[in-house]
């Protein structure tokens, strides 16, 4: 890209009729050569600013201390230099860098100094007479940054077009054995080009401040008696509330030039307009903006709402409604009947200033019912009247109350709040108030509430202690008001509360001994929960126990992972009948006993926890109760293992584990897990809860085809330490298998009363494919991307499916009849199946099949679509 001047203006010259100047700026180039304080053999040291990186020509950083010593040049090649041996001689640097990181060593003079490198600026004119061409008015060169121009009389515009010129220099050239001189610019110019309207030709001119009117919505504006001839259209500017603009353009027509528009109710509007002379289809002139016409108003906005009207006296009422901007004043109609509004002469009004939003209507009729309107007015006209039913019946009593209380159940020194809202026919303010109360069936003399009645919006409420009552209580209570003529209404409907002695709960904990502890040693624990008094029955209990420490421990799958302060490692809600006991949790009325081990809580040795526990009783009341504990006990050091058999025949494995303790010796209280490595890196459980007996027997319908790999548990019973191993046994299976309709014997992993168990019994449908099967899978997670405004890239969000698929396309000699009878059956199986791939895959699918047979062909080309699915084992 070439070298460009900025900031290119044309302008009028002061005291000109028709001459123009145009200036421009012009950042020139740094153009550097070679001075005469550095020469081949001169001795040099580096020039440069201590931010500035400095790199020899093939772009490695120049060391420190090559830039602290001095040089001597060996060689120059344009603006770069050689540099040998330093001046001791000691060191000999044969490297390039630019000259303009040098200098002469003795006398600071720099290796290269800038040299002005900009010659002229060419200047071209042009001007447009509105023919849609641009006509050539001359040319010239000039050395400083600014140009004169008149243009014709018929110019309407002009366009300056300005382009910088380098200097020249001589180089000598090579081609071949000859050398020839050549001249070179230091630099390439590009052109600029700026437009401007010729002044004082075609332009219209000025117009006055147009007459504006809104009559409701519709604004209209005008410019009368146009006498410029050139004025051939009229633009409007038109500033709503003084923010929003529009521009609205009307043709002139017998030198007028008028405009009406929809506007907005309640809004100011300021307008003032333009002339505009069409020289031509492609280009106009447009005059100077007049006078502006100031804040002419439209018909306001519809009273959105009415806020209030009720009764003040016996013979007056009060409204009060939304202020409206751009109002004049509020008129208010009110009649005996809502159809008198727009068809009778029996209804009366009144106004009030747009200062205030309210009004008191007096001379009223006591015990009618009358009904309100009201809209806004200013000197563009009227709103619509409100919507809607707006009535209040002078001299009513109120109805019931609204009550409520804070709370219908509570316990012995809390306080009762006792809410109520009048409910007045004639909207009339709560005058009154009285409380009629009950405790314990024995009536209470009725309580005067004047002093508890809330001012404005706010609640009315009374407050009842109960810090010193001694028994369990039984408060009904009602209330009644009265409005602005005094006369009471109907009590509200009894609502009660009841009061009750405040319940506690006591955590307890004790070892399988039956005996209180505070530190824990071992498995089972039972957590015992115990209530007070006993005349409120225990419905539930809410048990959560949180780690105060943070460490890491192992889950029971043996993977590692972490806990931190404050994490809840157990969280169980208890709920039952009285005498009822189930999964380790004995109830009765006042009591609650659970028993922890290692089989439904994971605590680790050396740490503190904290135990909550939240009851509930029947009288609707909580309590709670919080413990700390610490588990200490001496883990014992469990290595588990085990044997695998694989059945060629069947291809099932039969896992036998076990696990001895530090003595070699098979450890006691220790139940064991197996579970099925799959060839994703998750764990299918096998079996749990296997007694560590020699001779047990897990057996596995599915392992994988390549590698049996399975992961032993072992669990201490005393104290939930878990332990694995993880073991493995070739397969070496070439062949594709699919099973379905399985079926298997029961299993006891406990080994009952014998010694070993026996091998279940076990049917289903196999079949073998030991051909060459063409297998594609694919994937479609299952993703969401969005686009949101403001962002260049949709935002992704992915749900939990994987959308795991595959396509198996296999060949099967006729004569494999077998194979195709098995086939055939596959087709009619209407349920998932296991299929599992020499790769080491295996998994349940919905899996669809399709083939086809040719005469004279030798082999049935077979399809399977497979679609995997959640399942068990």
């Amino acid at each position: 890209m070439g070298k460009k001047v900025t900031n290119l203006k044309v302008t009028k010259q002061t005291g000109t009729d028709n001459t123009y100047f145009a200036t421009w700026e012009f950042a020139e180039p740094k153009v550097y050569t070679k001075s005469k304080y550095v020469l081949v053999g001169s001795v040099v040291s580096f020039d440069y600013l201590e931010s500035e990186i400095v790199q020899f020509t093939n772009g490695v950083k120049v060391s420190s201390d090559v830039k602290n010593d001095t040089w001597k040049v060996a060689d120059i090649k344009g603006n770069n230099a050689r540099l040998g041996k330093n001046k001791s001689g000691t060191k000999n640097l044969n490297s390039t860098v630019s000259m303009k990181h040098l200098k002469n060593a003795d006398n600071g003079k720099k290796a290269l100094i800038p040299i002005a490198n900009t010659d002229h600026y060419s200047v071209h004119w042009y001007y447009s007479s509105g023919d849609g061409v641009w006509f050539d008015g001359g040319a010239s060169d000039v050395k400083v940054k600014n140009a004169t121009y008149t243009p014709p009389s018929n110019a309407i515009r002009m366009k300056c077009v300005v382009k910088p010129v380098s200097k020249t220099y001589k180089e000598n050239v090579k081609s071949g054995k000859t050398t020839k001189q050549v001249t070179k610019s230091y630099w390439t110019g590009d052109a600029v080009s700026v437009i401007r309207s010729v002044e004082g030709v075609n332009n219209p001119e000025t117009l006055g401040a147009p007459m504006v009117s809104i009559d409701q919505y519709k604004l209209t504006a005008s410019i009368d008696n146009i006498t410029d001839s050139k004025c051939d259209k009229v633009s409007f500017y038109i500033l709503k509330d003084k923010k929003k603009a529009k521009i609205v353009t009307a043709e002139v027509k017998a030198s007028k030039a008028s405009i009406t528009i929809t506007v907005d109710a309640g809004c100011s509007y300021d307008v003032r307009c333009r002339a505009i002379n069409v020289v031509s289809s492609k280009t106009s002139i447009t005059g100077e903006w007049g006078e502006w016409t100031y804040d002419t108003k439209s018909a306001p906005g519809k009273i959105k709402k009415i806020t209030s009207v009720k009764t003040l006296t016996e013979t007056s009422a009060y409204i009060s409604w939304d202020k409206v901007t751009q109002a004049e004043k509020y008129e208010i109609e009110y009649t005996e009947k809502k159809e008198y509004f727009d068809s009778s002469n029996a209804v009366s009004s009144t106004s009030v200033d747009a200062n205030v939003n309210h009004a008191e209507i007096t001379g009223l009729t006591t015990g009618t019912r009358y009904y309100f309107r009201v809209r806004v007015t200013n000197s563009a006209g009227s709103s619509n009247w409100t919507t809607g039913t707006y009535t209040v019946a002078l001299g009513t009593k109120p109805s019931a109350p609204t009550t409520w209380s804070n709370k219908t159940v509570l316990g012995i020194g809390e306080k009762i709040l006792l809410y109520w809202v009048q409910n007045s026919e004639d909207g009339s303010d709560q005058s009154h108030a009285q409380l009629n109360l009950s405790i314990d069936g024995v009536s209470q003399p009725t309580i005067n509430l004047d002093k508890y009645i809330g001012k404005g919006d706010t609640n009315s409420v009374y407050t009842i202690d109960t810090k010193n009552y001694t028994k369990d209580t039984v408060i009904k209570w009602s209330i009644r008001t009265a409005g602005v003529t005094g006369e009471y209404g109907d009590w509200s409907i009894t609502r009660e509360v009841k009061v009750y002695a405040q319940p506690t709960v006591q955590l307890t904990l004790s070892n399988k001994n039956n005996e209180p502890i505070t530190e824990i040693t071992s498995f089972p624990i039972v957590l015992e929960c115990t209530t007070q008094p006993d005349t409120q029955k225990l419905i539930s209990a809410s048990v959560t126990i949180s780690s105060n420490d943070t460490y890491q421990t192992m889950d029971n799958l043996g993977n590692f992972k972490m806990v931190y302060a404050g994490d809840v490692i157990f969280n169980k809600y208890y709920s039952g009948t009285p005498q009822t006991s189930k999964d380790g949790v004995e109830y009765d009325d006042n009591r609650t006993a659970i028993t922890l081990s290692a089989n439904n809580i994971d605590f680790e040795s050396g740490h503190t926890y904290t135990i909550n526990c939240v009851v509930a009783l029947d009288s609707g009341l909580t309590a709670t109760d919080t413990i700390e504990m610490t588990v200490e006990w001496e883990e014992n050091k469990l290595s588990p293992d085990a044997s695998i058999v694989i059945d060629p025949e069947t291809l099932t494995a039969i896992i036998s584990p076990w696990c001895v303790d530090e003595n070699e010796e098979l450890a006691v209280d220790v139940l064991l897990s197996v579970y099925r490595r799959e060839f994703d890196g998750t764990f299918t459980e096998i079996e749990t809860g296997v007694a560590n007996t020699m001779g047990i027997s897990v057996p596995d319908q599915h392992p994988a085809l390549d590698t049996a790999s399975y992961r032993i548990i072992a669990i201490d019973q005393n104290t939930g330490v878990v332990s694995y191993a993880d073991v493995a046994e070739d397969v070496g299976e070439t062949a594709v298998i699919i099973q379905w309709d399985e079926q298997w014997g029961s299993y006891d992993a406990s080994g009952g009363d014998g010694d070993a168990l026996e091998e279940p019994a076990w049917t289903c449908k196999m079949l073998r494919l030991p051909y060459n099967i063409d297998i594609s899978d694919s994937f479609n997670p299952d993703t969401e991307l969005l686009e949101y405004a403001g962002r260049e890239h949709p935002v992704s969000y992915y749900g939990t499916q994987i959308g795991h698929t595959s396509n198996w396309n296999v060949v099967i000699p006729h004569n494999d009849k077998d194979t195709l009878s098995m086939i055939r059956e596959l087709t009619r199986w209407l349920n998932d199946v296991y299929v599992r791939e020499p790769s080491g895959t295996g998994y349940w699918a919905s899996i669809s099949v399709s083939y086809s047979q040719t005469h004279c062909e030798l082999t049935t080309p077979v399809q399977f679509s497979v679609t995997r699915v959640e399942g068990g084992k």
